[in-house]
């Protein structure tokens, strides 16, 4: 079933123009329950205001697959 796909999860992060879509990335954010939790970067855009900002769509990958 649509289940097991889950949203596009947008974060922010400090500037890290080295992140590039495609990229297999571990989030930890205690706040929201994630421990070691893989995502697929979907989409990557930088903003420069304050400093450079990094915007990043990922897909959370299931625990299940390998890669």
């Amino acid at each position: 079933g649509i289940e097991g796909f889950s949203k596009d999860t947008t974060i922010q992060v400090f500037g890290n123009p080295l992140i590039q879509v495609g990229d297999i990335i571990t989030v930890t954010y205690s706040l929201a329950g994630l421990k070691q939790q893989k995502y697929l970067v979907h989409s990557v855009s930088h903003a420069f205001g304050q400093g450079l900002k990094t915007t990043l769509v990922l897909n959370m990958i299931d625990k299940g697959i390998s890669y």
